[in-house]
């Protein structure tokens, strides 16, 4: 094990920035588990984790691993944005990754340099990480891997002489929500694979032993996430375990809804039984999703959520409400600059991306990105330099540094005001007879569901 390296200052320092604004601003809780087995500093590590949110995975497990710099490989593309872009990336410890499907078969002869940097990195004994997935998931499931980074892997210690024991670690991440601010994260480190006892084998069958290292692998990711397999009923799954019935089924069943980890638990244990009564009654089953995914079509269509259901509004907090509203107003239009560019931005890069297949799963990327690189410090800097010469500098100074809390208040002001509106809705659609036919209908399903799953413990 190599003697432990000091980071530099200049990346402690943005890894802090970074760190305060991913933790402090944009989730609210972030669990960081299995920091344990965490090999020590020094230790050839090859961090392989399923791809769920983006660029905030990577973030998760930057933040996570405290006393070394990790080089992630990463998709080639966001090299190219600019000459600028790819020497910062480069500088903060990312590689290229070439794909077919995305690059075109003439760019993978470039994914040879960037191995060989891998190898060197972890026989240097530095922390390399990949999502095998070659691609982030739009759902919570896990897709095949690419065997590139056993070979990675392997190839390293084959340079040792196969004197070096290489690890690979298992990571997962989990999200309570994929979009939206003030959700929490869940990062998740699993026990680490050695690969020496597999190095006899890999001289002989290399095929056979990255086989083997890569079911290793995979199996503990896949203990540790959130996995639907059943991709066909996949929204009325996650509609049930998203709402009221995962809630419900998570408190009966001794676990905490409240809890990200908890809820984790309680969703796995949830999904595996629905998929294991699919097994069983298939045709049941299927006709029981069918009144789900109805169920749920309806709810969107008139703007309610479990929730309202299970709490209904009165006119009293109605008021309250508006209350509320009216007395912060003022703040919320003081709170304006610099939420509403720090949000405008980014969203308006989203809209203009929307023709690439996955970029619904890059709003948080570049909420957090763009802000956290750009918009914050230029947007600080006008304003500070703005109120210097209008209100003095200590003013100014004072309310760069509300820059963070003014965009809680304001993602929070908002959220006051969507509640509000969906108590509206409700009390105007709850005239009509539509509440009383969501909730009929929802019992009915909690029923069916709760039948369906008591026989099958019984068997």
């Amino acid at each position: 094990m190599k003697e432990k390296r000091r980071l530099s200052l200049s990346y402690r320092w943005l890894k802090a920035y970074v760190g305060f604004l991913v933790n402090g601003i944009y989730y609210r809780n972030v669990h960081l588990l299995g920091q344990e087995n965490i090999p020590p500093d020094g230790t050839p590590v090859l961090i392989v984790s399923n791809h769920q949110n983006a660029m905030c995975d990577a973030l998760g497990i930057i933040l996570a691993i405290k006393d070394r710099l990790v080089r992630f490989i990463v998709r080639a593309d966001v090299f190219e944005m600019s000459p600028a872009a790819d020497k910062f990336l480069r500088s903060i410890g990312l590689m290229p990754a070439y794909r077919l499907n995305f690059d075109g078969e003439e760019a993978l002869k470039n994914n040879g340099a960037t191995f060989e940097d891998a190898e060197n990195c972890l026989l240097d004994g530095d922390s390399v990480a990949i999502f095998p997935e070659a691609g982030h998931q739009d759902k919570r499931w896990l897709g095949p891997f690419s065997y590139g980074y056993t070979r990675m892997a392997f190839q390293a210690a084959e340079k040792s002489g196969f004197s070096k024991e290489i690890f690979i670690l298992p990571a997962c991440n989990h999200y309570s929500e994929y979009f939206g601010y003030r959700t929490d994260m869940l990062i998740r480190f699993g026990e680490p694979v050695s690969l020496k006892p597999y190095y006899e084998l890999y001289k002989t069958k290399p095929r056979t032993a990255q086989r083997q290292v890569n079911a290793v692998v995979r199996e503990r990711i896949n203990a540790m996430m959130l996995n639907v397999e059943d991709l066909e009923n996949y929204n009325a799954i996650d509609s049930l375990r998203q709402g009221s019935y995962g809630k419900r089924y998570a408190l009966a069943n001794g676990y905490d809804p409240a809890s990200l980890p908890s809820k984790l638990q309680s969703d796995k244990k949830l999904v595996a039984e629905l998929q294991e009564a699919v097994r069983e009654e298939p045709e049941r089953m299927k006709a029981l999703y069918a009144e789900v995914d109805g169920l749920y079509d309806k709810m969107h269509k008139v703007d309610l959520e479990d929730k309202i259901l299970d709490n209904p509004p009165t006119v009293l907090s109605l008021c309250a409400n508006v209350l509320g509203l009216v007395a912060m107003f003022p703040l919320a239009l003081i709170a304006l600059w610099p939420a509403f560019p720090c949000w405008l931005l980014p969203a308006l890069l989203n809209r203009k991306l929307q023709k690439r297949q996955d970029a619904s799963m890059f709003r948080s990327t570049y909420l957090i990105a763009i802000n956290a690189l750009f918009l914050f410090p230029v947007l600080g800097l006008l304003t500070l330099i703005a109120m210097w010469h209008s209100a003095g500098l200590i003013p100014g100074l004072v309310y760069v540094c509300l820059f963070p809390v003014l965009c809680m208040f304001e993602w929070a002001y908002i959220r006051w005001f969507r509640k509000f509106k969906e108590k509206l809705k409700y009390f105007r659609v709850s005239g009509k007879g539509i509440v009383e036919e969501l909730k009929e209908a929802r019992s009915r399903i909690f029923s069916s569901l709760d039948t369906i799953l008591a026989t099958r413990h019984v068997k």
